[in-house]
């Protein structure tokens, strides 16, 4: 008796017709056409510049320790670095793993246990509860990012103090000045050796986003 063996088409299917499969033939076919953008807010990308950036923080996971099949798991709002990070999180072959942004510290701490991620990334406006989840883990993620838009430097002194009793500290951050702020902040105040930024910085498309400002 026949038996039918998806497994062919399956590989062909997972390999040249999902989203991701997607999204880079059209940073041939449509380079110039617009594919993504804020709600609120004037940052915009071609096609070609989304899978650019989309390369370059691909290229940061993997440079930070992630692995093809590892987790990643990002608690973020409706934006553009929601989608950025779910896309390269693919482009590795890591797993994205979003998660709502309602979630409780315990619901958070539950998943970082059952998912064991390599990185937590998530916005500066669920810090606290961020921080709780983290505590409460048993589960300590390889590295953990804020992304965010810190106005001044008193907004970086609470993103650095929020996250330095936790374990490594990086600020993923999109507008370039705070990139320089934060770097100051760090120097002038003793942040810890292994703190870093690393510069989200889409309005710039790649020119920070992917470099790592390091203090060592």
């Amino acid at each position: 008796m026949y038996e039918y063996d998806p497994t062919p088409f399956r590989g062909v299917f997972e390999r040249d017709f999902g989203y991701l499969a997607g999204v880079a033939r059209n940073a041939s076919r449509f380079a110039d056409r617009p594919a993504l953008g804020e709600a609120e807010g004037e940052r915009t990308w071609t096609y070609a510049e989304l899978w650019r950036d989309v390369e370059r923080l691909a290229a940061e996971f993997a440079a930070r320790g992630v692995r093809p099949g590892q987790t990643i798991v990002f608690q973020l709002f409706n934006g553009p670095e929601f989608a950025l990070t779910w896309l390269a999180a693919m482009r590795l072959g890591a797993v994205a793993t979003p998660i709502n942004f309602r979630l409780s510290a315990g619901e958070t701490a539950h998943v970082l246990d059952d998912s064991r991620p390599a990185a937590f990334i998530f916005d500066t406006e669920l810090g606290p509860q961020a921080r709780e989840a983290l505590a409460l883990a048993s589960h300590e993620p390889g590295w953990t990012a804020v992304v965010g838009t810190p106005g001044h430097m008193s907004d970086i002194a609470v993103m650095i103090g929020m996250l330095q009793p936790v374990m490594e500290h990086y600020i993923v951050t999109s507008r370039r000045f705070a990139v320089r702020m934060a770097l100051q902040y760090c120097q002038q105040n003793g942040a810890p050796q292994r703190s870093t930024i690393l510069a989200f910085d889409a309005a710039y498309h790649g020119d920070t986003l992917g470099s790592v400002v390091g203090i060592d």
